[in-house]
């Protein structure tokens, strides 16, 4: 079973309490994944259920560990050392990053619109990613 936790606390936009800690076997550098639950999804066959969807918010690598509690802190953001121009720099903020997929012939009728993410909370759900 996945070791699952929850925030406990927000300390700022890329420091986070979580309520896992020595007793739960966490150790520095662990990665989490932040999500909030979805709809339950069922089996299309046996109508069993398949659980819920976890809809991803992040992710954290723990930083320091206590017997209870961890501090969990966001993913550095690397930095291009390239030397660019201003005017440069401005087109690249103003251009958003796409990655472009695929779209395959569906059936539309099957298509579930996807729940909207909602900001990071303290209660929001944590787990080991694997």
């Amino acid at each position: 079973m996945p070791t699952v936790g929850k925030i406990a606390q927000i300390l700022d936009e890329s420091k986070f309490v979580i309520n896992l800690g020595l007793k739960n076997k966490i150790q520095t550098g662990q990665e989490f994944i932040i999500y909030q639950e979805g709809d339950e999804i069922f089996d299309p066959d046996s109508k069993e259920s398949l659980g819920k969807l976890e809809i991803p918010k992040g992710r954290l690598v723990v930083e320091h560990v206590q017997e209870r509690i961890s501090i969990a802190i966001t993913k550095t953001i690397e930095q291009k050392s390239e030397h660019k121009t201003l005017s440069e720099l401005m087109v690249d903020a103003s251009v958003p990053v796409r990655e472009e997929r695929e779209k395959l012939n569906i059936n539309r009728t099957d298509m579930q619109p996807q729940a909207k993410i909602s900001p990071v909370k303290v209660g929001d759900w944590v787990r080991l990613a694997e």
